[in-house]
């Protein structure tokens, strides 16, 4: 893990928050709604009961890898080039 004070908020990061704030707006706005007026309102909230549980242990998974690199701070891409190549 680095220290608070190694990391610095960048344009990159921003761009990554903003990014995946509008898709999550993106979904609640656009695709809820529509889905929800489809099919009705208890199988949206039964498929969110499936899919939320499958969503958060991927991407606990994904974390878990990207955070057992031997290198400091390395991002996704170094951790797949080490683990893979």
């Amino acid at each position: 893990m680095t220290k608070k004070s190694d990391v610095k908020w960048n344009k990159f990061n921003l761009l990554w928050a903003l990014n995946l704030f509008g898709t999550a707006v993106g979904a609640g706005v656009l695709f809820l709604p529509i889905n929800a007026g489809q099919s009705g309102f208890w199988p949206l909230i039964i498929i969110a009961l499936i899919v939320g549980p499958m969503t958060y242990f991927a991407h606990l998974g994904l974390t878990r890898f990207i955070l057992c690199s031997s290198k400091k701070g390395s991002n996704i891409t170094e951790v797949v080039e080490e683990y893979f190549w």
